[in-house]
């Protein structure tokens, strides 16, 4: 029995949860998040400040090729199959993966070939993006391929329910073998080419998903049955998910490119680095984040609201405390944390880095909005919010960054997700009738909790 008593219920439910089912996301978090930091300072150690300028162009590119060639599927497959296992039909499930994995190959093929062919020639001549961008388009292709199936693959294994797996193949693994060859490079030669770190981006990932693959075989080995899953269905289910999964990337994406669009590659690279370092700060809402859904989408069919309210709210202030904690250390000590992770040339991003780590404290503040409304149905409304918020941003950016550069982007996009945070905090209560923020009245409860997981 996990529970106390009525107050200490959500506080106690997710701390379980956290600690016992969610154990392996936490690690992978913990792991994977320090390792894609390290990543980071090699690359602006290794390259030029113009390449690394490019090389975050290419990476935002390549993450929104995915998103868009993932279909939705990537949140569809976690559905299906979990949903199919609980029912005991095995060949539905293993239906379910093998038309996910085929919808997602012809996807990252059809992506792929259209950015490669098209893609770079229409951000250099149109969007200002660097030559140096069109000329190693065709690394971005193929890793487009190789990440969008490794992402399928780590997200199937998370509706078979191996957590495990699922958190290896979602991100650590990668991270961790890029830092090893890019340390490893470094300490030989100190530099290194765009393209040689572009190409063992896509080695590594096309690695992982061979790996990957080897692995589903024995899990999907043991299903029984040949039941077939649609392939209409299986689209019918993923396109809303898209257009959401689009949404929300483009809000947390688009200020980049307003400023590789206006300004020079230099100035992208600065931001780029210290808005990779607002990670820290982002950092324990991810690991919530992965943890929370299905408790969410399970209390809400049962109707247990109050429930979910308090187990939404504790989240949010698990998320909340640290998030403040590592803002306010980027207040007082922003330039030498800069100068000390990539070098004295990215000092002038202190700026940037005290205001999007501000924006979002204050976001991970008003609580997972955004998972709630996706996990009880209300997927339209957080993409509605999501497309108004990125209209704002556009035109802020755009009206700013030519007199105020990197800071004022920095400015208008810490203002959007203020924006985005209080509409979607507003929108949950007002289809739910539950609150998200954080409630420090759930500060007790949370002590009460460790206590009694501890007993």
């Amino acid at each position: 029995m996990f529970f106390m008593s009525k107050n200490n219920l959500g506080a106690e439910w997710l701390m379980h949860r956290l600690l016992s089912g969610g154990a392996w996301v936490f690690v992978g978090r913990i792991i994977g998040a320090p390792a894609g930091f390290a990543v980071n300072i090699l690359i602006a150690r290794l390259l030029s400040p113009h390449d690394v300028g490019v090389y975050f162009l290419m990476v935002s590119l390549v993450l929104a090729a995915v998103a868009v060639a993932q279909w939705g599927l990537q949140i569809a497959v976690v559905r299906l199959v979990s949903e199919a296992l609980g029912q005991g039909l095995g060949g539905r499930a293993r239906g379910a993966v093998f038309a996910v994995l085929k919808i997602g190959v012809i996807g990252a093929c059809i992506v792929a070939l259209a950015v490669g062919s098209i893609g770079g020639r229409v951000l250099t001549q149109h969007f200002g993006a660097p030559q140096q961008l069109q000329d190693a388009i065709w690394y971005g292709a193929a890793w487009i391929v190789a990440l969008t199936l490794l992402n399928l693959m780590a997200e199937t294994f998370r509706g078979l329910q191996d957590y495990r797996l699922a958190t290896i193949f979602g991100g650590p693994a990668h991270s961790i073998l890029l830092l090893g060859f890019l340390g490893t490079v470094f300490f030989i030669q100190g530099k290194c080419s765009l393209s040689s770190v572009l190409w063992l981006c896509v080695v590594l990932s096309a690695f992982l998903v061979v790996v990957a693959a080897a692995a589903m075989r024995r899990h999907i080995a043991r299903m029984a049955g040949d039941t077939r899953v649609r392939v209409a269905e299986v689209l019918g289910l993923g396109w809303p998910l898209m257009i959401t999964s689009l949404a929300i990337f483009f809000v947390t994406q688009i200020d980049l490119w307003i400023i590789g669009a206006y300004r020079n590659s230099d100035e992208v690279a600065v931001y780029g680095a210290a808005a990779r370092l607002v990670q820290l700060v982002v950092m324990p809402m991810l690991i919530v984040n992965a943890v929370i859904p299905p408790i969410i989408s399970a209390l809400y069919a049962q109707g247990k609201i109050r429930q979910l309210e308090r187990i939404v709210r504790t989240a949010a202030l698990l998320s909340a405390v640290p998030a403040f904690a590592a803002s306010l250390i980027f207040v007082f000590a922003a330039e030498p944390i800069l100068n000390l992770v990539y070098g004295h040339y990215y000092q002038s991003g202190a700026i940037v880095l005290i205001l999007v780590s501000f924006g979002q404290a204050i976001n991970i503040f008003a609580g997972s909005g955004a998972i709630v409304l996706m996990m009880t149905n209300h997927q339209r409304s957080i993409m509605v919010i999501s497309v108004i918020c990125g209209i704002l941003l556009v035109a802020g950016g755009i009206a700013v960054v030519g007199e105020y550069g990197a800071p004022g982007v920095a400015a208008v996009t810490a203002a959007a997700a203020v924006t985005h945070a209080m509409m979607t905090l507003y929108w949950v209560k007002r289809k739910t009738g539950m609150w998200t923020h954080a409630g420090f009245s759930q500060w007790s409860n949370i002590r009460m909790a460790m206590s009694g997981l501890r007993a």
